[in-house]
């Protein structure tokens, strides 16, 4: 669960929702900069706060307070969430050595310049002669890398 409580008001309804409104008084969280200042010690409290009730009650509890706050997902939440999936947003590929993939797409389009998974993870110095190409090396001194052990071959 994120919890972040910015505001004066949005710090004293976290205050009030955890029984302790009296730490807007506190000098240490009664002003911004002092909670700049002590900002470990205050999150510090919101986790040890956080962890007494369910992530369902904190998402009412924020969701009334105006407090930003969202559950945290693990991979499989996120595969299987329901929106995700009617957007597209992961992708089964067919790597050449690692087999079938899932590969999160871009997540954001553009009409002019639409983005989208063009290659697959590069193996083991799969792209290191390109790259030192790129850089300005010509095919000589690439093999005096690869000789050196400074560009590594790609695997077959």
């Amino acid at each position: 669960m994120c919890v972040l409580p910015y505001s004066d008001k949005q710090r004293l309804a976290f205050f009030t929702a955890v029984g302790c409104p009296e730490l807007m008084e506190d000098p240490r969280f009664k002003t911004y900069s002092a909670r700049v200042h002590t900002v470990d010690e205050l999150y510090g409290f919101v986790a040890t706060m956080t962890s007494q009730k369910t992530t369902a009650e904190w998402v009412e509890i924020c969701e009334r307070a105006e407090i930003p706050c969202m559950p945290v997902a693990d991979i499989q939440q996120l595969m299987d969430d329901e929106h995700l999936q009617a957007v597209g947003m992961f992708e089964r590929h067919e790597h050449p050595t690692e087999g079938k993939t899932i590969l999160v797409r871009p997540p954001v389009t553009y009409s002019e310049s639409p983005g989208d998974i063009r290659r697959h993870a590069p193996r083991f110095g799969e792209h290191g002669a390109e790259v030192a190409r790129e850089l300005g090396y010509d095919d000589a001194a690439i093999q005096k890398l690869l000789a050196s052990g400074a560009l590594i071959p790609p695997e077959p």
